[in-house]
């Protein structure tokens, strides 16, 4: 089950990703539906491929991965899919890590 779901308010055009917690069902139909952040209305559209946070830009129209991804998609922007041809926001996040080491001097 995933554990996010991007949402869009059909009402004020929001859009936020849905972190469910604990055994809540991602489903459109479930009894306590999610609400708007923004504007509290429960009138949302969901995308059901999951497109958060991933290892992997993924196309939000057809789910497709794009692995074999160029470096040119490691900037924010808009791309096209590989495979369906449909353009997409790609938004990126990174990480930086660091690692150091004593340098060894001469005689010691």
């Amino acid at each position: 089950m995933k554990d996010r779901i991007e949402c869009r308010c059909i009402k004020c055009d929001n859009v936020f990703t849905h972190v469910f917690q604990g055994i809540e069902n991602p489903s459109p139909h479930r009894p306590r539906p999610i609400e708007c952040p923004k504007c509290g209305s429960i009138e949302l559209e969901y995308n059901e491929i999951d497109t958060v946070l991933t290892d992997y830009p993924v196309c939000p129209y057809c789910g497709f991965s794009h692995i074999e991804w160029s470096f040119e998609m490691c900037e924010d922007g808009v791309y096209t899919c590989m495979k369906c041809g449909e353009e997409f926001a790609l938004s990126v996040q990174t990480t930086t890590q660091f690692t150091t080491a004593q340098i060894e001097t001469e005689g010691e």
